[in-house]
């Protein structure tokens, strides 16, 4: 085990760069020289839910009576409680934003290559994911859902689809829920659990599952149930000995929990790993890989420091040589690190960059309800105080119930969204309203309500929703810069190419089945669409025949989809990347080389995807673990560390008050005026009039 660094479990990647130089300046020194030639056995780049599985589960083993040597490389940053933004002030700090068009180019957010927020701006489909140490855990909902049986049909490889006795039904799903903390030995981990919502149920949770119902016919209500979350729902020490705090309510979840509740991957599967002596790098960029050119095993990667003021401190890249390598730096990072290293030398297959889906995410709110929903969390408000829940509690499931498969979701709008929200989600509902028929009185004098003012009951009635679908899986990805020199020097550099995906007729009817259930349950309010998709944003060439605008999406999967032969995808059943090279017919996989992530799956899958990415990561290294070797009977024992309290940065559950601010309007008004007379003849008049209102204070 090594020393804990300032921060958690992580060192800086200039410590790794430090290590490397202190170990070429001593390699006269047999000692200090490993025989394999490698810097490690295995690297791992990323920590999603890929990255950490195979960190965790391959941590302590040995090959040939030998402990695995095993670094992890992060792109972005560690995170403690109190370091995730908690208002909308300290929001832009954290956001990263990668465009393809000229009206975001060198701007502070692109040159922020450590963001938390990774936001990739195309004409197509925009993608927002984590960029730190737990990935998407970091600011996801903790959703755990399996994909229907249904999606496993012939777009997966054989072993996988739902007829094959070793699919991830077979035990995978389980073990994937109970590792990372989503299931205990009996029951799932719901709000449920919650002592605050069994005393009283939440109100958006409520308000969900009021819209199941059928108020004509209650015998067709829909089917409505908690959703199993990684969220402690009471104090607890987790499976890895980590202590959790009770979830508070805060409905932060997808800024990022600074109140130790969420179960991230930084909090069980990072801190297993890092205890059986993985080494843990953040900061770290990895642009290439490449095969060793004095033998023909075995990996080197070329890596930068994420930073940029650290690229041009440090003098070129920085390489390392492993044994293997696993790639798991996420749908877009794996697919750009795989497309920047083809060369001659090193094939991959045509699919390379193709089949992305969006896994039909849409996003809608209904504004003003009958009832309460309270789904809106005020960052004014003490976070404890706020009784808005975990982003995500409950789901409806249409998937067995319509031609088009549907998931719908309620969820919370972080505190540091909040104004964001209020602001456009009002101006929508009073164009909207452009459009009905005006019935309302109206008297002499100021009108009693400003359609563009914020309603705070209206906001508080207002419940936001997240759809799931199949959208065909279609897109592909492309090289946001035709200058192959920045291409080859920074990451970030493709965007999705998808020019019909708006009209794709699975958000459309997503809309329509959330009207329907509106309808028939009678809670009322009016539907408001993703104002980017609905409104004709004709900003883009691709999209100029389209009347619907961009998408955006959480969950961006595909682009090194998995398949039986190397025609039809870029992995094999269990990850392995395939040699395309023209000599090679069979399907032969590039020895030591596996991508294990979201890029991986070959199709929409209906659901928010971190369960089945996680089945899969625990299904492929098991069979990794017995092709490699790898074995725990020579490994040295660890025991679990009881009640390890993490470090927190800061106390994110008191609001600081805010100062009072005097505003006191004086107006002049100076000129000349004709006035005239009571003969009617004109008089020219300078005028000086000057106005003092009364001193106002505002908080």
């Amino acid at each position: 085990m090594h020393d804990r660094s300032p921060l958690g479990i992580s060192l800086s990647f200039e410590t790794l760069i430090a290590k490397q130089i202190k170990k070429q300046a001593s390699t006269s020194d047999d000692n200090n020289t490993d025989c394999s030639g490698y810097d490690y056995d295995i690297i791992i780049i990323g920590s999603g839910y890929g990255g950490s599985i195979a960190a965790s589960e391959l941590s302590g083993l040995s090959d040939n009576n030998k402990p695995l040597r095993i670094c992890l490389l992060e792109r972005g940053s560690e995170y403690l409680p109190g370091m995730f933004p908690s208002r909308m002030a300290e929001l832009p700090a954290h956001i990263r934003i990668n465009s393809t068009g000229k009206t975001l180019k060198n701007t502070n957010y692109q040159k922020k290559h450590e963001g938390l927020f990774d936001l990739h701006v195309s004409p197509s489909l925009n993608t927002l994911v984590a960029n730190g140490l737990g990935g998407g855990s970091l600011i996801n909902a903790g959703v755990m859902v399996e994909a229907k049986a249904s999606v496993f049909d012939h777009r997966w490889p054989s072993s996988l689809q739902n007829n094959s006795p070793n699919n991830l039904s077979s035990g995978y799903y389980e073990e994937a829920k109970q590792k990372l903390g989503a299931k205990n030995t009996h029951l799932d981990n719901t709000i449920e659990r919650h002592s605050q919502h069994q005393q009283q149920p939440l109100l958006k949770h409520q308000a969900l599952k009021n819209l199941a119902i059928d108020t004509g016919n209650p015998q067709q209500s829909k089917t409505f149930s908690a959703a199993p979350l990684t969220i402690a729902m009471e104090d607890k020490t987790n499976n890895y000995g980590v202590m959790l705090n009770a979830c508070n309510l805060c409905g932060d979840c997808t800024t990022g929990c600074n109140h130790n509740a969420k179960e991230s991957l930084d909090t069980n599967l990072l801190v297993n790993a890092w205890r059986k002596g993985v080494e843990i790098y953040t900061g770290a960029t990895v642009l290439r890989i490449s095969p060793r050119k004095t033998t023909n095993k075995g990996w080197i990667l070329s890596i930068v420091p994420t930073k940029k003021r650290r690229q041009t401190q440090e003098d070129g890249l920085t390489t390392l040589s492993a044994k293997k390598i696993i790639i798991a730096a996420g749908t877009l990072g794996s697919a750009e690190i795989l497309m920047r290293s083809q060369s001659p030398t090193l094939n991959f297959s045509k699919q390379l960059g193709k089949k992305l889906s969006s896994n039909g995410d849409m996003l809608s709110a209904v504004y003003n309800q009958k009832k309460p929903v309270n789904a809106v969390a005020n960052e004014n408000i003490q976070p404890d105080k706020r009784k808005v829940g975990p982003a995500i509690t409950s789901l409806i499931d249409l998937r067995d119930e319509t031609s088009q498969p549907i998931l719908v979701e309620e969820i919370a709008v972080p505190g540091p969204l909040q104004r964001l929200f209020e602001e456009i989600t009002t101006s929508i509902q009073s164009i909207s309203m452009l459009a009905t028929t005006d019935k309302e009185t109206h008297n002499a004098g100021n009108p009693k309500k400003d359609p563009f003012a914020i309603n705070t009951k209206e906001i508080n009635n207002t419940s936001v929703f997240v759809l799931m679908g199949n959208d065909g899986a279609k897109g592909s990805l492309r090289w946001s810069s035709k200058n192959l020199e920045h291409r080859n020097k920074s990451d970030g550099n493709i965007h999705v190419h998808w020019p019909k995906l708006s009209e794709n007729p699975v958000f459309s009817t997503q809309i329509h089945a959330l009207e329907k259930l509106i309808g028939k349950s009678n809670t009322g309010g009016n539907i408001l669409r993703n104002p980017i998709w609905n409104l004709p944003l004709n900003f883009s060439p691709e999209n100029r025949k389209s009347k619907n605008g961009t998408l955006i999406t959480v969950h961006p999967l595909g682009g090194c989809t998995m398949a039986d032969t190397s025609e039809l995808g870029v992995v094999d059943n269990i990850g392995r990347i395939y040699d395309a090279s023209e000599n090679e017919k069979e399907n032969i996989t590039h020895e030591g080389l596996v991508v294990l992530d979201g890029s991986i799956i070959p199709s929409a899958l209906e659901a928010n995807p971190a369960l089945t990415i996680a089945a899969i990561a625990f299904r492929s290294i098991s069979f990794l673990k017995k092709e490699w070797g790898l074995d725990d009977n020579k490994a040295p024992k660890y025991d679990i560390a009881p009640h390890t309290k993490r470090p927190v940065y800061k106390n994110s559950n008191q609001i600081m008050e805010t100062k009072e601010t005097r505003i006191e309007v004086h107006e002049r008004l100076k000129g000349q005026i004709t006035l005239i007379h009571n003969n009617n003849d004109p008089i020219q008049c300078d005028n000086d009039l000057s106005l003092k209102h009364n001193r106002r204070c505002r908080r």
